[in-house]
């Protein structure tokens, strides 16, 4: 294998799991990528100017290109910061490809917005997927839980393991009917989107998928999505499914295959500025009622719609004839149930009552008043302990029931019977997850050091003001250092606004990736700083308000109204209008 650099990998039965035997040798008289030759595309008379007949030459943004390619030839880390305008995707995926082109290695393009994943897919991609002398192949790589279960959709109901309310019943109808004439088979490619309740059951699963023992495989979205991402040459990613990928490979110090993303060499983190904030909401736990009791109701419907049945009123329905044994087990898993279906109740009560006033302006920091606000709700018999373990109860008993049914089931119902038994696993690891967090949370609040953690009141539909509790780690430096360093991986991480004073210190201090500690593993560190290609002090007016109000005023937003109607008025329109608001 060596000699040929070839690989040997060997898959599961279900192809979701893949063990490196040999890896591919890399080749040592691999070219560098050629900096004139990055120069010359982006000349007057390159490939860009021959595809655009308005081509506009770009001093800053051929700097940027052959940076990159600098990067990649010394397989360092580098930092850029390139001003609005500079055509920083074109700056970086042409040396990207080229280099693709010479070494035949899989590049990752990672981006914080959905707008720039588009731009990318819909408008830079194809312009490059004419121009470029090698063909290559780029697919959006998107979550899981964007995907429709075909399973899910049509076996389960079929075979009584679910039922669904009558008001969702013409939904999804709909829905098999735009899966049968859909590609994608994604969220984004439906004409209006179902209710999130109603997608969460039907959504592809992590823990409840059978892979190629699945009826679906062949036409399953997901995995047909993965194999594209396999053939692919480039993979646009969002920075929330990079951090997965990223942090499952990492596992007892070791790097885990089989992930969400194929093997890569070279990432591109474009919005770099908002990685750190990615990174810390993948870590951050959110502990509230609302998430807990919607999770045992999944095990447990209340009853109180008809044909919305929960799991284990599901698993009756199928085995009641031939598993007499673990129908009993159920009917007292579900007494079960509802009694920690009470104790969440009686805890997120007593928690809300005592903490609620606390959240001064909805938000507090858990502080050593807190910590004893939380010590006397125990003492008054409100202990999150009585609401960790009755969730790893509950995952044991459905781990039991699961075990129970799988060796007693007949030929005739196994398909059935393996499609329960996902569900009911799958069930139990977020029942034993949501306790971890809930024990990570309650055993550490003054202890944890790394982590920090405060209280939030949210309003959450008919449950109210839900009072959430909340710890994010303190760093995320070593996270970042362990994935991208050791690996032999190329990384880039650029944006319009990445320095501070004009030096990269303190983005490298907080992603763990400072000059020293990447030169500890052997690697180098470049850094570029661009300025925009647009002349703003010839250009630009900057007009501020000086008479405006403050945003908390009750008279902000009419004030605001008038102001932009006025200037509009004024500029015959011509105006691109931005909020800072999500509202």
């Amino acid at each position: 294998c060596t000699e040929k650099n070839v690989g040997l990998y060997v898959l599961d039965v279900n192809t979701l799991r893949v063990s490196i035997l040999v890896k591919p040798c890399r080749r040592t008289t691999d070219p560098s990528l050629d900096i004139q030759g990055v120069k010359d595309f982006f000349s007057v008379d390159g490939f860009l100017a021959k595809a655009f007949s308005h081509y506009e030459y770009r001093d800053e943004q051929v700097q940027l290109a052959c940076f990159v390619a600098s990067c990649m030839n010394n397989e360092a880390i580098g930092f850029a910061e390139a001003g609005t305008g500079t055509g920083k995707t074109f700056a970086y995926l042409v040396p990207l490809l080229m280099r693709m082109r010479e070494r035949n290695e899989r590049v990752v393009v990672a981006t914080h917005t959905i707008h720039l994943q588009e731009q990318i897919m819909r408008k830079d991609i194809p312009i490059l997927q004419k121009i470029m002398p090698t063909p290559f192949k780029a697919v959006l790589v998107k979550g899981r839980s964007n995907y429709v279960c075909l399973r899910k959709l049509f076996f389960d109901e079929e075979q009584g393991l679910f039922s669904f309310a009558d008001e969702q019943r013409g939904v999804l109808d709909e829905l098999r009917a735009w899966s049968r004439k859909t590609d994608d088979g994604s969220l984004s490619d439906l004409p209006t989107l179902p209710a999130p309740v109603l997608w969460e059951r039907i959504a592809s699963e992590h823990g409840n998928c059978m892979g190629s023992q699945c009826h679906y495989y062949r036409e399953c979205f997901f995995h047909r999505a993965r194999r594209r991402a396999q053939q692919a040459d480039v993979l646009v990613v969002n920075h929330h499914i990079l951090c997965s990928d990223g942090f499952s490979r990492v596992e007892e110090g070791r790097e885990k295959e089989g992930t969400l993303l194929p093997d890569y060499k070279i990432i591109i983190f474009d919005e770099a500025h908002n990685l750190e904030d990615a990174i810390t909401s993948y870590h951050t736990i959110e502990i509230s009622r609302y998430t807990c009791l919607k999770l045992l109701r999944r095990i447990l419907a209340t009853g109180k719609k008809k044909n919305d049945d929960g799991l284990l009123t599901s698993v009756k329905r199928v085995i009641k004839k031939n598993h007499a044994e673990e129908y009993r087990a159920i009917i007292t898993l579900e007494d079960f149930v509802r009694r920690a279906i009470q104790r969440v109740e009686s805890f997120f009560s007593a928690a809300t009552q005592r903490l609620g006033p606390l959240c001064e302006g909805r938000t507090r920091s858990v502080d050593s008043s807190i910590a004893r606000e939380i010590h006397a709700l125990v003492q008054e018999g409100s202990d999150p302990v009585d609401v960790i373990d009755a969730m790893r109860q509950t995952a044991r008993g459905l781990i039991a029931v699961a075990e129970g049914i799988q060796k007693k089931k007949e030929e005739k119902e196994k398909s059935a019977v393996d499609s329960l038994v996902l569900m009911l696993q799958a069930q139990a690891v977020k029942c034993e997850q949501y306790a971890m967090m809930m024990n990570s949370f309650f055993s550490s609040i003054e202890e944890a050091h790394d982590r920090v953690s405060w209280l939030e009141m949210k309003r959450e539909g008919r449950y109210g003001d839900v009072l959430i509790f909340c710890s994010a780690p303190v760093a995320i430096d070593s996270m970042v250092n362990a994935i991208l360093v050791p690996h032999e991986r190329t990384a880039l991480f650029i944006s319009a606004t990445l320095t501070v004073g004009g030096s990269f210190k303190y983005i490298q201090e907080r992603l763990g990736l400072r000059g020293e500690e990447v030169m500890a593993l052997g690697r180098t560190t470049q850094e570029v700083v661009l300025s925009s290609s647009f002349d703003f002090e010839q250009n630009v007016l900057v007009g501020v308000f000086s008479d405006m109000e403050e945003p908390q005023h009750c008279d902000y937003e009419m004030k605001s109204v008038h102001c932009v109607s006025e200037l509009l008025e004024r500029l015959e329109g011509k105006a691109f209008v931005l909020f800072t608001s999500y509202a």
